[in-house]
């Protein structure tokens, strides 16, 4: 863990890991996200829907040692709200006008994992924190954001700036998830 201010991309930290971020291909992530997205299923499970499509970005994050420490893929999807399940009162007053939204033009964030040994140490908001500031550079530009976050992932999102959009639901052989969204600022 680095204790020094540093410089990552343009953006100053000054405590954290000092991680390099790199866009990859899927196969390159496809053994974290088994490790700690699927453990207890195929390999295959893997894969996702989107990974190949030319406007999908897989994000990396490699530590000093050049040992792959987080991931995360952004795909162009657009943001539908599931009228079935009942919205958050939270997201319902700080976004009303995504309310009747059908379709609007967004990015999901998925499959976003970090290695079970560098886990608390900041890896993760990093990551983030470079997703959010920097797909502005990516072909599809929208300030939307969204993704299914597992539930025991919730509260970093949160922390994070994101809203729940929606109740618990189940994904079936993964588990619970909520809907969230955030709205990223333009720099």
């Amino acid at each position: 863990m680095s204790t020094n201010p540093y410089n990552l991309d343009g953006f100053y930290f000054r405590s954290g890991p000092k991680i390099q971020i790199h866009n990859v291909k899927a196969d390159d992530i496809l053994e974290l996200r088994h490790l700690v997205l699927r453990p207890n299923q195929p390999f295959e499970s893997t894969h996702f829907e989107g990974d190949k499509d030319l406007d999908t970005v897989h994000y990396a994050a490699f530590d000093d040692d050049g040992n792959l420490v987080a991931c995360a893929t952004l795909l162009d999807r657009p943001f539908i709200i599931d009228q079935s399940t009942n919205i958050s009162n939270e997201f319902k007053e700080a976004h009303p006008e995504l309310l009747s939204t059908v379709g609007m033009k967004a990015r999901q964030l998925r499959g976003m994992a970090v290695h079970p040994n560098n886990r608390g140490q900041g890896v993760g908001a990093l990551l983030l924190n470079y997703i959010e500031t920097h797909q502005s550079a990516l072909p599809i530009v929208t300030r939307n954001l969204w993704c299914n976050a597992r539930e025991s992932a919730t509260p970093f999102y949160i922390n994070h700036g994101w809203i729940p959009v929606s109740d618990k639901f189940d994904i079936p052989d993964v588990g619970p998830h909520y809907q969230l969204f955030r709205q990223i600022r333009s720099y």
